[in-house]
């Protein structure tokens, strides 16, 4: 949607674009519940970032009514038309369709692309690993490795590389929780691109095998002091996320429940008459998603299945449906990453302090 009057791309036109999802939201927001995604006691219906569209719903054919309710309020009361091609329904793996047929203008994909994301239906991260790859790789050639690079210092080749590609990685990596084999390709990823940033050639003397050790071991001396430790970033983005989501809401719900919100020319009070609304973040999905079949849930499940004919109890959960690896998820990259930070506190300073404000956080 574009607004008429601001500039594409202004604060002006991002906030009014808003308006109107924001107004069909509003309309549709009673009659919708029912259809939305059910956790425990809540439920989440929609979501919006500026003019994207969101709703979630445990099933694909509510979910695909609840978006063409919304379409058809945009065309009716705002004149506005979704572009071809830029709606999907990203089902789980497994799903169970039934007679459900999708409509022609919302096709059920095995992959989707939220906000420079890409989600796949079982929760892998390599596509989205891919394309941070070749974004990484297209900035570093555009930035550093461009015409006229090697009249730049070493210094000031590793200060660009750190502002070029850090805030990349920040960003592309926000919503995958780290593993091992993860942070280990990252790590080796930044050693390449640190020895690709300093110009290293191979010797005349050397075979390849001695070439790449040492100029990985020029680069793995540099990273830390002269570069940002991009996996140890990650690793700490991790956890502040973490417990940003799980902190206490009662005073927001408090706030939301004593005063009221300006809405254009109106002033209207917030609705929290549905106890299923989520306040903990600003009514934000992943705060409401944090706990959803966590890791006690897990144990829960492992420990009430029946055992074999050896007495050992199963390690299937029966919470799939369908067979296949299963990715690490939210809870084990959050337990990963607080004992590897606890393996470097004894000899990093920074990092003791990090994990006790975290602790803080939590308290």
């Amino acid at each position: 949607m574009r607004s008429s009057g601001g500039i594409t791309g202004s604060t002006l036109a991002l906030t009014l674009a808003r308006i109107p999802v924001e107004s069909v939201f509003r309309d549709l927001y009673d009659e919708c519940w029912p259809l939305g995604f059910e956790i425990d006691n809540r439920r989440l219906v929609f979501g919006s970032w500026v003019d994207n569209i969101y709703c979630a719903s445990n099933n694909a054919e509510s979910a695909c009514l609840m978006l063409s309710r919304v379409f058809d309020s945009l065309r009716r009361y705002w004149g506005l038309e979704m572009k071809e091609g830029s709606a999907s329904c990203l089902a789980s793996r497994g799903h169970d369709f039934g007679d459900f047929e999708p409509p022609s203008n919302i096709p059920i994909v095995p992959q989707a692309t939220f906000l420079g994301w890409i989600v796949s239906d079982d929760g892998g991260i390599l596509a989205s690993w891919q394309a941070m790859k070749a974004a990484v790789w297209a900035a570093f050639y555009a930035n550093i490795r461009c015409r006229g690079w090697k009249r730049l210092g070493m210094r000031r080749r590793l200060t660009l590389l750190d502002r070029t590609i850090r805030p990349l990685l920040a960003y592309r990596l926000r919503i995958h929780g780290p593993t091992t084999a993860s942070v280990t390709q990252l790590e080796k990823l930044q050693r390449h691109l640190v020895s690709r940033a300093l110009g290293n050639f191979k010797l005349s003397t050397e075979d390849f095998k001695t070439f790449y050790a040492r100029a990985s071991r020029q680069a793995k001396s540099l990273i830390g002091s002269r570069v940002s430790d991009w996996a140890l970033d990650w690793v700490k983005g991790t956890l502040l996320w973490d417990a940003h989501l799980r902190r206490d809401g009662s005073q927001q719900k408090q706030w939301l429940s004593s005063n009221s919100v300006s809405c254009g020319s109106s002033t209207v009070a917030p609705k929290l008459s549905h106890d299923t609304i989520h306040h903990a973040t600003s009514f934000s999905w992943a705060a409401a998603l944090v706990d959803f079949m966590n890791a006690q849930f897990f144990s829960d499940r492992r420990r009430t299945e029946p055992r074999n004919l050896f007495g050992a109890v199963h390690t299937r959960t029966s919470t799939r449906g369908v067979r296949g690896h299963i990715h690490t998820r939210w809870h084990d990259s959050v337990s990963y990453s607080e004992q590897l930070l606890s393996t470097k506190s004894g000899s990093d300073r920074g990092v003791r302090e990090f994990l006790a404000h975290i602790r803080a956080i939590h308290i």
